[in-house]
């Protein structure tokens, strides 16, 4: 068996196929072990994995995790600074609306409504039907 590393700036091994099996993902800052034929093949394809011993490998596991830069509005989460810096960009409303002050309700109490049918609209003759109706007559418009 061979210990393989993917380094924190590697990429996540997903559905690689070697013999006609499928190895179950292999994500980055993580350590498996494979069989030497698929390991070989697994060094060719990414250069990126690191072989490693049991030693070296017990020294990575008991390594305390690095702590995380996670995004407080969505999924997002890194271990540098600069990139949730950089990632925060993207929520500008949501971070304006964050800064605005929230009133409490007890001191200034929020509206309440009640919800009314609209009234009843009452037929309206168009302008132009009064014009050419036949009940229309009379002098018309004078001026003085």
């Amino acid at each position: 068996m061979v210990i393989l590393y993917n380094p924190k700036t590697g990429s996540t091994i997903e559905k690689f196929v070697f013999n006609g099996v499928q190895l179950s993902p292999h994500p980055a800052g993580e350590l498996k072990q494979y069989e030497e034929n698929v390991a070989k093949e697994l060094l060719n394809t990414f250069g990126f994995l690191e072989v490693k011993t049991a030693q070296q490998a017990q020294e990575i596991l008991n390594k305390p995790k690095e702590a995380t830069f996670k995004c407080e509005y969505c999924d997002f989460s890194t271990d540098v600074k600069v990139a949730l810096s950089g990632h925060s960009r993207t929520h500008q409303a949501e971070i304006a609306r964050a800064k605005e002050p929230q009133v409490d309700p007890a001191i200034i109490p929020v509206a309440e409504g009640t919800k009314v049918e609209p009234k009843k609209s009452v037929a309206r003759i168009a302008q132009d039907d009064l014009l050419t109706s036949p009940d229309f007559y009379g002098p018309g418009v004078t001026y003085n």
